[in-house]
């Protein structure tokens, strides 16, 4: 069902008879401030869709836009009223959200088991048909709710796409803790996440604690040392080119080219101590 086929008449109601969505899909509605700086300036470009709920009105989709309303102190506020069940008005309001593309793939995942696991709501055959979703996207979306919660966090803490964490199925809770972490630490692509999670699958039980993410410690260890040893073999070359340096009074040419090469040995030890440190903070 889509609203975007309906011609619904636009009326005015009074703001203190409509009351936000009693089940709404997202539970952050990001930059209100914006939004209402934004009416301000052009006006509520696209109104609020209400339900009847009693004596007053329910929200069935624009959550943000009623609450940028509220803010602003408006005391009507432009709005479609359609008659629709709870579940009708669910299946809307999750419709225009995918139209939009405002959920992320979390909160897809989260609503779409909010549905089926709804008595008399369907299954993910039903809610295909509703929202022209394919019944194994909607599987898929979820059963990330199946991975550590920990683990989900880390990953979506900078990004938002669903391969890395769709990588994750086949691993045990704590594994997937420890490769979220890892994967923040050292960012991968999807390609070496796999090969990744297939050579931990692959080894023998237990053996995953004692051999590779050792191996990782151990990776770390020496790229920290590696970069120890260089940066004391660059300013040994620093120290006997300021030798060399003294030691040349009138050949200024020579001189002027030997600067040169200090000045860039030198950018090259402060970037190698500023690499150093980050990797210490990871």
């Amino acid at each position: 069902m889509s609203l975007r086929s309906l011609a619904l008449p636009v009326d005015e109601i009074s703001a203190r008879l409509i009351k936000p969505s009693q089940d709404p899909l997202r539970q952050d509605l990001g930059d209100i401030e914006s939004l209402c700086r934004s009416i301000e300036d052009v006006g509520l470009l696209q109104p609020i869709v209400v339900r009847s709920a009693g004596e007053r009105f329910e929200v069935v989709a624009g959550n943000r836009r009623f609450e940028a309303c509220r803010r602003l102190k408006w005391r009507r506020i432009p709005c479609q009223l359609v008659e629709l069940t709870e579940k009708e008005a669910f299946e809307v309001a999750l419709a225009e959200n995918l139209e939009r593309r405002t959920l992320d793939p979390l909160e897809e995942a989260r609503a779409f088991q909010r549905y089926v696991s709804r008595a008399g709501w369907g299954g993910a055959a039903e809610l295909s048909r509703r929202i022209r979703r394919s019944p194994a996207y909607i599987s898929k979306r979820m059963r990330l709710l199946s991975i550590d919660p920990e683990a989900l966090e880390t990953l979506f803490r900078r990004r938002k796409g669903t391969a890395l964490a769709e990588e994750m199925f086949m691993l045990g809770a704590d594994q997937q803790r420890k490769l979220a972490e890892e994967v923040e630490r050292n960012p991968m692509s999807t390609r070496e996440v796999r090969r990744l999670v297939k050579s931990i699958r692959e080894a023998p039980s237990g053996a995953v604690e004692g051999s590779w993410w050792k191996a990782q410690e151990d990776k770390q260890r020496l790229v920290a040392r590696s970069i120890d040893q260089t940066i004391s073999a660059f300013r040994l070359a620093l120290s006997r080119i300021d030798v060399v340096i003294e030691r040349l009074e009138k050949e200024w040419v020579e001189k002027e080219v030997l600067m040169q090469y200090r000045f860039s040995l030198h950018s090259q030890i402060d970037s190698l101590i500023h690499l150093r440190k980050k990797l210490a903070a990871n």
